[in-house]
């Protein structure tokens, strides 16, 4: 059989010729955008020993697609996804098993920050080199992030999650405060136990937000801002 390294087949191919034992074993890239799938076609391609570019944008597939891809965890370079609304961020738990990805593209897809939270958490920016392109959503969240919280938190603000359990509760209030100037949505009153537990929230998702523009290569313009702004 004849064996590209580049190949755009029509829908059927993807669940008859690919699935074929030994076929199309040297094939590196593979596009099937604009053509429509369900979830199972892309059963075969964990067969697909060398294949490291993918793209199955605007294919209707699903979280439940995502897994079929893990057999290509060692080899799968490229992966485009977007314009794919029923992908959530359930799928992106999945996609924490592809290491070898260095381009993920999940625009306009039913991803939130919860879930890229949740991807961004599994790479080390310093050993995984990854360029991700984000759905609009995350993209305006990210941009707002100085009306969440505060983001510079110069001491004696904590900046530890975990710290928030053996403040007193004079300094959870003032720590609260001074997120609250951000964002008044965040409650500065309660009980110590409902402050503490506030103040975790808040930090860990600030910790999360900030893993993900490290991720994203956006950590070094959100410093440099800050430092314009005499933040530094």
């Amino acid at each position: 059989m004849f064996e590209s390294h580049c190949l755009v087949p029509p829908v059927d191919v993807v669940s008859s010729v690919l699935g074929h034992p030994n076929s199309f074993t040297h094939l590196t890239e593979l596009i099937l955008s604009n053509v429509p799938l369900h979830d199972e076609d892309l059963l075969n391609l964990g067969r697909l020993s060398s294949l490291d570019t993918l793209n199955i944008s605007n294919t209707c597939i699903g979280d439940e697609a995502i897994a079929y891809l893990l057999p290509l965890k060692s080899t799968l370079a490229c992966l485009d996804i977007s314009s794919n609304p029923r992908l959530t961020d359930d799928s992106c738990a999945l996609l924490t098993f592809l290491t070898s990805l260095s381009f993920l593209d999940i625009r306009q897809t039913g991803v939130n920050m919860p879930g890229l939270r949740r991807f961004a958490r599994s790479v080390d920016p310093v050993r995984w080199t990854l360029t991700i392109e984000v759905p609009d959503t995350c993209l305006e969240y990210l941009s707002g992030m100085q009306h969440q919280y505060a983001i510079k938190l110069p001491a004696p603000l904590i900046t530890h999650p975990h710290d928030s359990k053996s403040l007193t509760i004079e300094t959870l209030r003032s720590n609260l405060v001074v997120h609250a100037q951000c964002n008044p949505n965040i409650s500065t009153g309660g009980s110590k136990m409902e402050m503490a537990q506030r103040l975790e929230d808040v930090l860990c998702r600030r910790e999360d937000d900030l893993w993900v523009l490290d991720v994203m290569g956006w950590r070094e313009d959100l410093d440099e801002e800050l430092e314009l702004d005499g933040w530094k």
